[in-house]
């Protein structure tokens, strides 16, 4: 791999599924690219209504609130 083992260990620590994407593997950047749209929108919204909140606490909560959505027919 041309990448060190600090993001993997980072990740491990944290209990945090890291999967990486080539560049070349098109259908699989479409569903990364949304998950991000989809978290950005979700920080959006809730920095609407509560603008004290930190980006990372706005992030947190955004991840978690995709962690526990509901999944029908695998989407």
């Amino acid at each position: 791999m041309f990448r060190s083992t600090h993001v993997q260990e980072f990740c491990d620590s944290r209990n945090i599924y890291l999967d990486i994407i080539p560049g070349e593997a098109h259908w699989k950047l479409g569903i990364c690219e949304q998950a991000i749209q989809g978290t950005k929108n979700v920080m959006s919204k809730l920095v609407e209504d509560h603008p004290d909140l930190e980006p990372r606490d706005l992030l947190a909560e955004a991840t978690r609130v995709f962690n526990n959505r509901e999944m029908v027919r695998g989407y």
